[in-house]
């Protein structure tokens, strides 16, 4: 009976351990939407350049497999020449 106590006694232990290790763990994950926007870069040219050249939101949604909500947010975003 004495065995199985010391066994679940640092089971706890160890969680208690994981639980900080995991705080920080959460840390470089919350840096990993700073990367997607330097990806997406090159689908709001291609978006850009399509729409200069006079394709539809929809055009440009099917030609780039996106949706084209995505596609009007793009061009909502794009900013004016002044």
């Amino acid at each position: 009976a004495d065995p199985p106590a010391p066994d679940s006694a640092p089971d706890s232990a160890p969680d208690s351990v994981s639980a900080p290790d995991s705080v920080p763990a959460s840390t470089p994950a919350a840096a990993n939407p700073a990367p997607r926007p330097d990806s997406a870069e090159p689908l709001v040219a291609r978006v850009h350049a399509l729409s200069d050249q006079q394709h539809s939101p929809a055009d440009i949604a099917r030609e780039l497999d996106e949706p084209i909500g995505k596609i009007e947010l793009i061009l909502a975003l794009r900013r004016s020449p002044s």
